[in-house]
């Protein structure tokens, strides 16, 4: 695994000792070089833009190649995690650069930060006839990838809050809804509402006018009344003599009276009915206005 490869190239770097390399670079400006001639170049180098890929190499004497010496911590290879200890590097960018002196093999790999360099590598022990893994890596120094990770979590956090205000438009959306659902129904309401006023209104308009034509029905009953009365009285004056008739006379009176009795007592109760029911209505629509 991963780990394993890495503890391995640990273990390489411990048993080969610096006095054995006869050249040893770091391949990213932000590394600490073994002399202030290489650190000066680098630091031009960084101020210009260009980057390395985190990687410190060596050159033996008899070796045609570069060798993978070490890599810088949370550098570019060390991010990407194929490159291991002892690892050879054989091509960069398909080109060949076996034989290439260490400031060669340096200059092909720096470049521009956040460009890419596609390197052949074959791997620590294998024998020469074995075909080269290629390794895509970004360069970068390590302020470059602090800035790319801010930057990162910035987008992170950016489509974050972009689905906030997704969220929080939809919200807002379903209560915009709501507000127009309950708005139709309050128009409803009143339309409702208008047209049970205008019931109650044409309701009192007709008790209105039953309340006269039952005054009208009782005082016109009342002058019968009066008028039969008047008949029994002249009767009875006439009549006097004859109390089977005077007797006749007074039952239909009274029949009378009660049946007027009566009348007036079922109006007077649909009054109290209609006043009752005026006093319902009322309550309902004071009740569905609120």
């Amino acid at each position: 695994g991963k780990m394993g490869d890495r503890a391995s190239g640990r273990n390489f770097f411990q048993q080969h000792s610096p006095e054995r390399a006869q050249v040893v670079v770091s391949l990213n400006p932000g590394d600490e070089t073994r002399n202030d001639r290489e650190r000066h170049r680098f630091h031009d180098l960084a101020e210009v833009g260009l980057a390395g890929i985190g990687v410190f190499l060596e050159q033996r004497g008899r070796e045609r190649y570069c060798v993978v010496n070490s890599l810088q911590k949370r550098g570019s290879a060390e991010r990407e995690g194929t490159l291991r200890i002892g690892d050879a590097l054989i091509t960069v960018d398909g080109k060949d650069t076996t034989g290439y002196d260490m400031e060669n093999v340096r200059g092909t790999l720096m470049g521009r930060c956040g460009s890419l360099v596609c390197l052949g590598i074959r791997p620590r022990g294998a024998a020469d006839g074995v075909e080269v893994q290629e390794v895509m890596l970004k360069r970068g120094t390590l302020e470059w990838w602090a800035l790319h990770e801010e930057l990162l979590a910035t987008e992170d956090q950016l489509g974050a809050a972009s689905e906030q205000v997704q969220e929080i438009r939809h919200m807002w959306l379903a209560e915009a809804t709501r507000v127009s659902t309950l708005q139709n129904q309050n128009k409803a309401l009143e339309i409702e509402a208008q047209g049970l006023r205008e019931a109650l209104g044409t309701t009192l308009q007709s008790l209105i006018v039953s309340e006269k034509t039952l005054s009208q029905e009782v005082l016109r009953r009342t002058e019968a009344r009066d008028k039969t009365v008047t008949m029994v009285a002249d009767l009875e004056g006439r009549l006097a003599n004859t109390e089977d008739a005077v007797h006749a006379a007074e039952r239909a009176r009274d029949s009378a009276e009660r049946s007027a009795t009566a009348r007036v007592h079922e109006a007077e109760t649909r009054c109290q009915e209609a006043v009752a029911g005026r006093a319902l209505l009322d309550q309902e629509l004071l009740t569905r206005a609120a």
